[in-house]
This record gives structure tokens, C-alpha cells and sequence, in this order.
């Protein structure tokens, strides 16, 4: 009894981290939930968390500490620089990102982490099946969803995919049985509502995303201890990174330019994606080392190169906490991976 009784709870933190961390509808404002919900994941975490906990993992804590520091300096002296409070939204990012780390911190130590990935697979079916219900009966208001662009509104998708290979794990493993068998149909029934809504609301990069993801999905199941090192991933975003700068060089091979216009009838700009690498040499001038603030981004790209974003997951991180910020960032990732790669290797 007691033990059902904790589980509902650490699963009632769960759905109010997931609503605060992975969850920002458009359609309405959210903001003042939003601040609610974080002072309630704080009261309630406070009751479960244990000093011991917190020294246990003195390491991540520490290096999330020193990145958050690094975050809130920067978005402070960033503050004029954009309309957006970057300072006020680095503090609000900051109580996030630790209550997050926390709540994960106590799941482990209370061996519950399948506890925690089932609540946000569920919180995860909800949002999705909400957004898609109503881009179909709605559609778009000024080209966003119920939780933002059509980019997202994929994401949330492969986002959904992720948890769900997370939750049936195990199951996965066992090759030749039902519950192998099973899992695998429910997996294509998602990936191929994935597709559908990736065409639906249009979006070629979610797409070929989704594609990638399927194929990726296919040789992590084979070669976990491969896609499970650190260094996969730091040679993954470095190459990604890479690409970005030679973007224009790349697409001078016919068979990637022929894919680009005849299978994803986009032109060769990639719907503005040359152009926005072609000016975050100019934008970057100066901003480099501390960029220009916690979530200012958009604002930035906006004024500066007409897009809304630099369209690469390590540039997006470098124009708004530079390459201070973002390094310690890196190694926090990196070191969780490293972590997570010993632990199935014993």
C-alpha cells in the first residue's frame, strides 16, 4: 500500500515536471500555469529530496551548477540586447533544469526510472493525440499548433517514438515472442502517424526526420553499445555542426541535390537554410564567447537573418550562451551518456 502510495506520487511530480520541462502550448497563455506548477514541483520535491541524494551525484550537480551560473551571468549582462527579459528567462530555465535533474536524481536512487519514462510516454500520448485532433479539425493559426510550429508538432511525435522504444525496452530485447511482436506493431502504428501528420501539416525536414529516426531506431536495437557511447554522440553533433558550415559544398552532389528537389520537391536553399548559415558568420561577430542570452534565439534570428531559428541544435546553444555555456553543456550530456554506456557494459 505504501509503496503504491509513493509511486502515485513520484508519478504526479513526473507529469508536473513533463508539463514544465517538455510541454509549451501556443494557443493560449501559459506562462502564470507555468510558474505555478514549478513552485509546486519545488515544495513537493524538497519533501522527497535527501541531502545524500544530492551528495551522491556531486559531480553532475556540480557541473550543472557552474553551467547555470554561467547561463544566469550571461543573460544578465545580455539584457538589452533584445525585447524578451533574458535574464528573467534564464532564472525561470534555471529552476527548470534543476528540478528536472533532481527529480531524476531521486528516481534512480530509488530505482523508479520506469516509473518516471511510463508517466511522460503517457503525458506524451495525451499531448500528441490533442495536437494532431485538432490540426485536423483546425488547422494552423498564423502557421502554429496547439504546441508550436509544424516542426514541433513532428518532434512531439518523435519525441512520443523515444519514450515509447524507452518504456518497452525490455520487451524489445526478447526477439521472437509476442510481446516483441506486439511492441513492434504499436511502434509502426505511431511511426506511420508520424509520416502522416509529418505530410499533413507539410513538413519536409520532419519528414526526413522521422525516416532517419526509423533507420537509427533499427541499429540502436542492434548495436546498442555503439549508439550508447559518448563518443558517437560528441562525433554525431561535431559532424552535424560541420555539415552546417559546408552546407553549400554538399549540395553540389547530384544524388543528395536530386533527393532535395525531386523526391522532397524542396529547392536547393532547403527553405532557407543557406541562407541562415550564410549569415551567422556576420550575426556571431563579437558573441561568440557568451552569445546573446538565454532564450533569445528567435528574437535574434528574426531581427538579424528573417528565420526563426539557426536551424542546427549546436549553433542554437552557441548564439544564446556562447561557447562558455555551451561547452559545459556538452559535458554534462556527454558525461550522463558515459554513465548510462558503463552501466551496460556491466
Amino acid at each position: 500500500m505504501n509503496k503504491t502510495l509513493k509511486i502515485n506520487i513520484y508519478g504526479l511530480i513526473g507529469t508536473l515536471i513533463y508539463l514544465t520541462t517538455f510541454f509549451n502550448p501556443t494557443t493560449f497563455n501559459y506562462n502564470n500555469l507555468k510558474y505555478l506548477l514549478i513552485v509546486i514541483i519545488g515544495y513537493l520535491l524538497l519533501k522527497k529530496c535527501k541531502k545524500r541524494i544530492l551528495r551522491k551525484n556531486i559531480v553532475i550537480n556540480s557541473m550543472v551548477c557552474i553551467f547555470l551560473i554561467i547561463s544566469l551571468i550571461i543573460s544578465y549582462y545580455s539584457r538589452g540586447l533584445m525585447l524578451r527579459n533574458s535574464f528573467l528567462a534564464s532564472i525561470v530555465f534555471a529552476v527548470v533544469f534543476i528540478e528536472l535533474v533532481i527529480y531524476l536524481e531521486i528516481m534512480a536512487e530509488k530505482n523508479l526510472i520506469d516509473v518516471c519514462l511510463k508517466c511522460w510516454y503517457r503525458c506524451a500520448i495525451v499531448v500528441t493525440l490533442i495536437t494532431d485532433v485538432l490540426a485536423i479539425l483546425m488547422g494552423a493559426n498564423s502557421g502554429l499548433y496547439f504546441i508550436g510550429t509544424k516542426f514541433i508538432v513532428v518532434y512531439q511525435h518523435l519525441f512520443l517514438l523515444m519514450l515509447f522504444m524507452s518504456v518497452n525496452a525490455d520487451k524489445l530485447k526478447k526477439r521472437n515472442s509476442l510481446s516483441n511482436y506486439t511492441v513492434k506493431v504499436k511502434f509502426l502504428i505511431i511511426f506511420i502517424l508520424t509520416i502522416i501528420m509529418s505530410v499533413y501539416v507539410d513538413c519536409a525536414t520532419g519528414l526526413t526526420g522521422t525516416v532517419l529516426f526509423f533507420g537509427i531506431s533499427l541499429l540502436t536495437l542492434k548495436f546498442q553499445k555503439v549508439f550508447s557511447n559518448p563518443i558517437f554522440f560528441v562525433l554525431l553533433v561535431i559532424l552535424s555542426y560541420v555539415a552546417m558550415w559546408n552546407i553549400n559544398t554538399i549540395l553540389l552532389n547530384k544524388n543528395i541535390s536530386d533527393i532535395i528537389t525531386i523526391f522532397l520537391n524542396r529547392e536547393l536553399t532547403l527553405t532557407g537554410r543557406t541562407v541562415i548559415y550564410a549569415g551567422i558568420p556576420k550575426l556571431m561577430k563579437n558573441h561568440w564567447l557568451s552569445g546573446f542570452g538565454y532564450g533569445s534565439a528567435y528574437e535574434i534570428c528574426k531581427r538579424y537573418l528573417g528565420y526563426a531559428d539557426t536551424q542546427n541544435a549546436l549553433m542554437e546553444w552557441l548564439l544564446q550562451i556562447g561557447i562558455l555555456g555551451t561547452s559545459i553543456l556538452f559535458i554534462i550530456l556527454s558525461y550522463c551518456m558515459k554513465k548510462y554506456y558503463f552501466k551496460i557494459e556491466k
